[in-house]
């Protein structure tokens, strides 16, 4: 018989006649052989890479339908129903009442007015004195809105003041931003004094979770 028939035939590894998971080395040509099997774990770390840029893409989605879908509306000129000076009162008032006010219900269109008087202020030496002389001379009330209150000279003086005013029992309020006003932090001491005089203070908390209420008796929402 020629050498040819005897000689067995090149088989390239890999080759589905060499695979066999019974008997892998039942034919001597496929010795060393190994089926290539998927590894469990590179499984694992597709799904679970999978699974983190789903959670993350549906994080991401409520958060901007929550709190950055903003409809933006012309604000010029303003709506025929827009509210004048005479009617802020009582639309403040009917807006105070809303047991849980939605986000759409802040915006209340007011009517153009008129100043017989414009001063501009270019920086802090200028407008914090002229701010402290108003909070100084209040007669019926003091609304201030600060993104932050911290530790220094200029940060005493307004508290000192707000505190003098509140303790004449004029009403005083302020709405300040918990992270910018480091209100749980170096600046707790301020508001501790603030809220023991009777200064009503709102706190706008940055970062979940949400809390309602006046600083020193807030709940969470």
């Amino acid at each position: 018989m020629p050498d040819s028939v005897l000689t067995p035939e090149p088989v390239a590894l890999g080759d589905s006649r060499c695979c066999s998971l019974a008997e892998p080395h039942a034919d001597p040509i496929c010795k060393g052989v190994r089926r290539r099997r998927p590894r469990p774990w590179r499984r694992r770390i597709k799904r679970f890479a999978f699974g983190i840029v789903a959670a993350t893409s549906l994080a991401y989605l409520i958060v901007w339908w929550v709190s950055l879908r903003i409809v933006e509306h012309p604000s010029w000129p303003p709506p025929t129903d827009a509210v004048t000076p005479d009617q802020a009162q009582s639309i403040t008032e009917e807006f105070a009442r809303h047991a849980n006010p939605r986000r759409d219900d802040v915006a209340i269109p007011y009517a153009p007015t008129t100043a017989s008087d414009v001063r501009l202020f270019l920086d802090g030496p200028e407008f914090f004195p002229a701010m402290l002389a108003d909070i100084e001379t209040a007669n019926h009330s003091v609304h201030l809105h600060m993104f932050g209150i911290t530790e220094g000279e200029v940060a005493r003086r307004f508290v000192d003041a707000l505190i003098a005013r509140a303790t004449t029992g004029i009403e005083v309020r302020m709405i300040v931003d918990s992270y910018g006003a480091k209100v749980n932090a170096e600046s707790k001491p301020y508001f501790s004094a603030l809220e023991a005089a009777g200064v009503q203070i709102v706190v706008n908390h940055v970062f979940p979770p949400d809390r309602d209420g006046l600083y020193g008796d807030e709940t969470l929402d």
